[in-house]
């Protein structure tokens, strides 16, 4: 199998809509399809097919075969590719995540409406939160489009790859990828208090250091949106809270409490016709919920999300429920 070959296989995947492709020495070809990993070829790759795609494909001169690797290759024009190269017991492996530059309208979601006025904050901290393959970049990508669209401002996204090109709206744009324009997200972050920006889009709090620079950005007047790996809204500040040390956390939980603007955190489910859909659980900051968040009290906001849903707040299983009172989802779906 050749480069040639390969780009036959992406071809289908885009078409099939598959949302990432494996490749893994001595192993056939799979794909992961609506949730699902599937056997998409018989053939089986080696370390030699793996070097030439790479070979070809990734950006620059500084290419090392001994080390796990992430790069994001422009396959299309409506096509990136992001890319990782890792070793396991049997040689190489590639994880190719096809990202399809057609960015969905906030207009689209069940929760369009409220996604659209979160979006529209002019500071403060909104987190994007779910586990891997849940939709939270795509959601990411369309309320900062959705900003693009409609607002004169400038806006900078720090990715590591960076994943959607935004098209110029409204807003001047500025993408900026972690190890080939800046060394961290938190230099980016920190460089971006003085480059005149109003929106911060960090593609993935990983670390202390990260949150502590999105934190203090959003504190001094900036829109800043991230996301997170948690499994719920409520484990998302619980997780904010557990990046920092003890004698820090009463501080955090202050600052917290009055820059947290939204917590939209979502997975992705089929629908009655097999469709992938996400399941959002969103909190919305108000008095209750940052007092809640000030005294260590974040397990009551549930609460507060069913009694006071008059800005969009949901919960989980409320989502999922309007989702099956809509003939969205089955009766049956637990």
């Amino acid at each position: 199998m050749t480069s040639k070959h390969i780009n036959e296989i992406l071809l289908l995947s885009i078409e099939s809509k598959y949302s990432d492709i494996h490749l893994s020495a001595s192993e056939r070809i799979h794909a992961r399809h609506k949730g699902s990993i599937i056997t998409i070829s018989d053939f089986t790759i080696n370390d030699d097919y793996i070097i030439n795609f790479v070979t070809e494909t990734f950006p620059g001169d500084s290419l090392n075969l001994t080390k796990d690797t992430d790069y994001a290759y422009n396959f299309n024009k409506d096509t990136v590719l992001r890319v990782n190269l890792f070793r396991h017991n049997f040689g190489l492996g590639l994880i190719i995540r096809i990202l399809n530059q057609n960015i969905i309208d906030l207009n689209d979601y069940d929760n369009g409406e409220v996604l659209k006025r979160i979006s529209e904050y002019k500071k403060g901290l909104i987190l994007l939160a779910g586990s891997t393959n849940t939709g939270k970049s795509t959601t990411l990508s369309s309320m900062v489009d959705y900003i693009n669209k409609r607002k004169n401002v400038h806006i900078l996204t720090i990715e590591e790859p960076i994943e959607t090109i935004f098209k110029r709206g409204k807003a001047i744009i500025n993408q900026r990828e972690v190890g080939k324009h800046v060394s961290s997200f938190e230099d980016a972050i920190y460089s971006a208090l003085r480059e005149d920006v109003d929106v911060i889009v960090v593609g993935e709090i990983r670390n202390r250091e990260t949150l502590r620079a999105s934190l203090l950005a959003a504190e001094t007047g900036h829109l800043v949106i991230a996301t997170i790996h948690t499994y719920s809204a409520i484990k998302t500040i619980d997780r904010i809270i557990n990046f920092f040390p003890g004698d820090e956390q009463p501080l955090v939980r202050e600052v917290l409490s009055e820059t947290l603007t939204a917590i939209i955190s979502q997975d992705l489910i089929l629908d009655n016709v097999g469709s992938v859909i996400p399941i959002q659980e969103i909190i919305i900051n108000n008095n209750a919920v940052s007092n809640l968040i000030r005294t260590n009290k974040s397990l009551q906001i549930p609460s507060i999300m069913q009694l006071d849903n008059t800005l969009g707040m949901i919960t989980r299983k409320d989502h999922i429920r309007k989702l099956i009172n809509n003939g969205t989802l089955p009766d049956s779906y637990q």
